[in-house]
């Protein structure tokens, strides 16, 4: 609609100019004119960005789980996988799918409150069989091909505001950077950076340039060939570096994916969800084909904000004694049968229930009920 109106607009003015150059010799309103119909112009050549209902619906939710401070990333290990079940992803500039630099930048509408640094894996058991294709090619899934858009989700979330994985694949999908056959298009990136309005965007093939702003707080996707992170194609997430090691979000973390013969020789250590590797190894045997980097902007433009949850502390296992005479019930809706005790009796926690209620044992009598636990001393 926006740039049906923009276009209706042109039209006007350009029959204005045609009027003003006739009958009026002013050359002050024909440049005023002139000015607006090129800003017009430079307007209806920008890129519109497809944002489909499916895409607003997974964002939306995102925002709501994240102001109600719910777990989104991944937590766990991923086991029983086969590298050779991967798309061929990230090793050249694949299809010819090209970005012209044009968008705006109100990709800020989609994201949750800023948090930093979040792991997502492309083989979560949320979405990993939910697919990542152009073509309706039901073996492309999140899990064979979605290194491209989880890697994204990761430096967007970790940099300007929470996405998940599954919201930048189908934005990927929707704004044709979902190759047919070979994953995630390298354009994708600058896409990514200009719609989600960071600072600062540039890409190299240079191993120096990239180590050169990772050093300085940058975040880095690099685009690996055959070797230590992947047998075919791969995209990680580069989060930070010191003098001497990198630190990887590996989109397919597995379990001893490093343990192979010819992997083992890099050396890397695995914590929970990061891998570490030296400098000189990864520059050995990554094999990286490009990088793209990204700025820290530190939830610049994200003004959503997280509601904590208030946590309470368990008092599980722990033995109370009842301030007066109190009623103990069956149902932990405090109703049911009652059992009426005497003030000193001994109870040991056996679990919280709510923040009022508790289960509990009558250390006595062994009698189990629930009780509301404003009657501890």
């Amino acid at each position: 609609m926006k740039k049906k109106i923009l276009i209706a607009s042109a039209f006007i003015l350009s029959i204005a100019m045609c009027f003003c150059t006739i009958f009026i010799n002013d050359e002050k309103v024909k440049e005023s004119i002139s000015e607006t119909q090129n800003i017009i112009y430079n307007e209806i050549e920008k890129q519109d960005v497809v944002v489909s209902d499916e895409t607003k619906n997974t964002a939306e939710n995102t925002i709501e789980a994240v102001k109600k401070d719910e777990q989104l990333d991944t937590t766990k290990t991923i086991t029983n996988v086969e590298e050779k079940e991967l798309e061929t992803d990230a090793v050249v500039e694949q299809e010819n799918i090209s970005y012209n630099g044009d968008i705006k930048s109100d990709g800020i509408k989609l994201l949750g409150a800023y948090q930093g640094l979040t792991y997502y894996s492309q083989a979560d058991k949320r979405w990993a069989n939910q697919l990542y294709t152009s073509s309706n090619n039901k073996s492309q899934t999140m899990k064979s091909s979605a290194c491209g858009p989880t890697s994204a989700a990761m430096v967007v979330t970790a940099s300007k505001g929470t996405i998940l994985p599954t919201t930048m694949a189908k934005l990927y999908v929707d704004n044709g950077y979902r190759t047919k056959s070979n994953g995630t298009a390298w354009s994708a990136f600058s896409f990514t950076a200009d719609y989600f309005g960071f600072k600062e965007y540039h890409t190299t093939s240079s191993y120096n340039t990239a180590m050169k702003y990772l050093d300085n707080g940058y975040y880095v996707i690099s685009a690996c060939g055959n070797g230590l992170f992947t047998t075919s194609g791969h995209y990680i997430f580069l989060t930070s570096s010191d003098k001497n090691n990198i630190k990887v979000y590996d989109p397919y973390l597995y379990n001893n994916k490093f343990n192979t013969a010819s992997r083992k020789k890099a050396n890397v250590k695995v914590n929970k969800n990061t891998v570490t590797v030296s400098k000189t190894n990864f520059k050995k045997y990554a094999n990286v084909k490009q990088y793209f980097i990204f700025s820290n902007d530190k939830g610049s433009g994200n003004t959503k904000k997280i509601v904590k949850k208030t946590v309470t502390k368990s008092t599980v296992g722990k033995k109370k004694t009842l301030k007066s005479n109190c009623i103990l019930y069956s149902k932990k809706n405090l109703k049911g049968k009652k059992y009426t005790y005497k003030k000193n009796t001994k109870v040991k926690i056996l679990k919280n229930i709510n923040k009022n209620v508790d289960y509990v044992q009558v250390i006595a009598t062994k009698r189990k009920a629930y009780i509301n636990n404003k009657n501890y001393k």
